[in-house]
């Protein structure tokens, strides 16, 4: 692949797991997927996440992609540094430059984020939002029972339009990982 077309790692730590993705530059394809549990101290946690992206970058060379660089969203407040300040799920990773020690263990560059802001993102480039100019990204799956609520309605959001399809979308096409 060329200097544009690296791979990306994506991992999505929560309280329970951290689930990792090899992601297609291009296409947007989940090409490899692996995931392991998220419990421990914010140095078991580093160590996770390194050998998840170690993982799959070795399995890539397999796909014959390179990976370039490791996308993270982590449940809670994440600094522009990759230092998680809060989080009620991962308590004792608060604190700890989880980014920067993933990127000195695994040896690429690691962008973080929150893991909502790292699903809108997601959901906005290469899912269900990518044909829309605008889109919102719900974790709360829409109700479909008659008289129920949805996400349209809880988020004031008209029912059918675009931004209505793509939070309909992202809550329901989703891979689950």
């Amino acid at each position: 692949m060329t200097a544009a077309g690296l791979a990306t790692i994506g991992l999505d730590v929560g309280g329970t797991k951290a689930a990792a993705v090899l992601v297609d530059p291009i296409t947007g394809t989940v090409l490899d997927r692996e995931r392991a549990s998220s419990a421990g101290s914010a140095e078991n946690l580093v160590t996770t996440l390194t050998d998840l992206v170690e993982t799959l970058r070795a399995r890539s060379t397999g796909l014959h992609v390179e990976v370039g660089a490791v996308g993270l969203g982590i449940a809670g407040l994440v600094d522009r540094d990759g230092m998680v300040r809060w989080s009620p799920n991962l308590p004792a990773a608060v604190g700890h430059p989880v980014a920067a020690d993933l990127a000195g263990g695994s040896g690429l560059p690691v962008a973080a984020t929150n893991d909502a802001t790292a699903a809108t993102l997601a959901e906005s480039r290469l899912g269900a939002g990518r044909a829309v100019t605008t889109s919102l990204w719900s974790p709360w799956a829409p109700v479909s029972a008659p008289g129920s609520w949805s996400t349209d309605d809880y988020c004031g959001v008209p029912t059918g339009s675009p931004v209505s399809r793509a939070t309909w979308w992202s809550t329901r096409a989703a891979p689950s990982i």
